[in-house]
């Protein structure tokens, strides 16, 4: 019994928000004000230097310099993540793919550009 009541303080509480107030202009303006102001506010915790975690900074960084939205920001962190812990081998199997697709690149490139242009390229092999 004196788990659950640490449990509960420890709990976040959030208030239930009624759908109609959740749909309202009102509501909305509120919630992205409150967006604006939070990243107003790292903003200037990181120019002071206060924020110093590299993830977050790396995070804010794609997204104030690429305008890439938070969703993906996120997804792109996570995969550095993944690479991170385990890099793939490149076997030579693994070369062989990579050379097949720069090749197919390599001769689609200049086909679609010889098809567009007046430009002929000839490969000697």
């Amino acid at each position: 019994m004196i788990k659950i009541g640490r449990i509960n303080l420890y709990k976040k509480i959030k208030e239930k928000i009624p759908y109609g107030v959740k749909q309202s202009q009102n509501y909305k303006d509120a919630k992205k004000q409150e967006r604006l102001s939070l990243e107003a506010n790292r903003k200037l915790k990181e120019s002071r230097g206060m924020l110093l975690e590299g993830k977050k900074n790396l995070f804010m960084c794609l997204r104030q310099n690429s305008d890439i939205n938070w969703y993906r920001a996120g997804q792109i962190l996570k995969h550095l993540e993944i690479h991170q812990r385990a890099k793939p081998e490149i076997t030579s199997k693994m070369r062989e793919k990579i050379t097949d697709i720069a090749n197919f690149l390599f001769f689609f490139f200049f086909f679609f550009l010889s098809f567009f242009s007046n430009y002929t390229y000839t490969y000697n092999s």
